[in-house]
């Protein structure tokens, strides 16, 4: 037996006896035809928007005549139908209340007819759990677009709203950037900026994954939680880097047996370790879906930098989207998070092989996905310093290089990477 239908018939007259007999109220209504359930008052709502859209008077006459020449009149029952709407409805000055009303059984009923069809898709497409899962969210996020309350921000708001950003700044009580400790990235622009999409690329081996994990490491030493998606990196690497930095360790070491000072030193680093307010999720092809589900976890757990460690290995919400179309909804997601929860968002990828070979890396040297370079706000490549292939692994000079940035300025500074400690220096 299906559920009966969610509606308020008196709701529903009382907007459109509304709209007739005080049309200045209609600019604020803000439905749309399928907002009502009663077919004749869809056809009634449509005609009084059309009529006022052109500066027609709203009068039960012409309303009328509107209907007769759509040949709904005998079908919505007017006249007879608009005389009982002006003598039936309250008052214009509750006219938001029966607004709210008839939006709030819309959304229950599209609400209903979201959760139908994701039960048959349950049904039909058992064996397709992803697939199922990301067309549940997207058809739930489509009622939450629609259905969401606007509101609209006068310029005395923006201004205000700047003034007190300002003054907390000043005061200290919030940051703007987000200092990085890596003096290269610091310097010119004070940082990353706060909210930001930041786009950290270069090729496989050459450190990437070192000056995250030295991002993450300054941000907890300075008390800031972070979160990170590790589908590429195990958790065992993560804090195997962790110790060899802390501890000044070489990484290699720490996979056979340590001297008795070493140990010492390993322990002091994992103690430390043990007190730093990061969070992983170490699930691997990870989903849009997934990556907004641990966001959101991650920032009520207090993070402002969180990071996804290689962004080719993400999968799309569906498994028949193109590659290109997955990464670019991966890129998307990620634009909206950082906007939403007022976070850094550090996405790591790589970049072409004709951009190793060629160096001097530029934004569309990014593999895979042109999003990446569209959507961040940041993008920082790091290279090889040219002829520095005879460096000593505990000094390898690097070129951070920042290719957008697009509140500060771009340009090339030299950073070392010790590949036996795993760190950026």
């Amino acid at each position: 037996m299906s559920p009966q239908p969610l509606y308020s018939m008196d709701a529903e007259k009382a907007v459109l006896g509304s709209m007739l007999s005080q049309p200045q109220v209609i600019d604020e209504i803000g439905l749309v035809k399928s907002d009502f359930f009663v077919p004749a008052h869809q056809e009634i709502y449509d005609c009084l928007w059309q009529l006022h859209s052109v500066g027609t008077p709203i009068e039960v006459m012409i309303v009328h005549q509107w209907l007769e020449g759509k040949k709904l009149a005998d079908q919505v029952g007017s006249p007879g139908i608009l005389a009982d709407l002006l003598t039936g409805f309250a008052t214009h000055l509750n006219v938001s209340h029966y607004v709210k009303t008839v939006r709030e059984h819309a959304t229950k009923r599209k609400l209903q007819e979201v959760c139908s069809e994701i039960v048959q898709d349950i049904h039909e497409r058992s064996e397709e759990v992803n697939d199922v899962l990301g067309r549940a969210e997207s058809l739930i996020c489509g009622i939450s677009t629609r259905y969401g309350t606007a509101s609209l921000l006068t310029a005395e708001d923006c201004v205000s709203d700047y003034e007190g950003w300002r003054m907390r700044i000043q005061r200290g009580e919030v940051e703007s950037r987000l200092k990085t400790g890596i003096r290269a990235l610091d310097e010119t622009n004070g940082g990353l900026p706060i909210p930001s999409y930041v786009v950290l690329a270069g090729e496989q081996g050459l450190g990437k994954s070192a000056l995250i994990i030295t991002l993450m490491k300054n941000a907890c030493l300075a008390g800031m939680p972070v979160g990170g998606f590790t589908m590429e990196m195990t958790t065992r690497q993560i804090v195997t880097r962790l110790i060899a930095d802390i501890g000044d360790l070489n990484s290699r070491r720490l996979n056979g047996k340590l001297h008795p000072d070493e140990e010492d030193w390993e322990n002091h680093a994992k103690d430390k370790i043990r007190r730093f307010p990061f969070f992983l999720d170490p699930r691997s092809g990870l989903t849009p879906h997934d990556i907004r589900v641990g966001t959101r976890q991650m920032v009520k757990k207090g993070c402002k930098l969180i990071w996804l460690d290689n962004a080719q290995l993400a999968q799309g919400s569906t498994s028949k989207e193109k590659r290109v179309e997955q990464l670019t909804e991966v890129s998307r997601t990620i634009q909206y998070l950082q906007k939403e929860h007022n976070i850094v968002f550090v996405l790591l990828a790589q970049v072409t092989r004709e951009a190793q070979k060629r160096g001097n890396m530029q934004a569309f040297d990014l593999a895979d996905c042109a999003a990446f370079e569209r959507d961040a706000r940041v993008v920082i490549m790091l290279e090889k310093k040219p002829e520095t292939d005879a460096a000593p692994k505990h000094s390898v000079p690097l070129l951070c290089r920042v290719v957008k940035y697009s509140e500060g300025e771009s340009g090339d500074s030299e950073i070392t990477f010790n590949k036996e400690k795993q760190r950026i220096q």
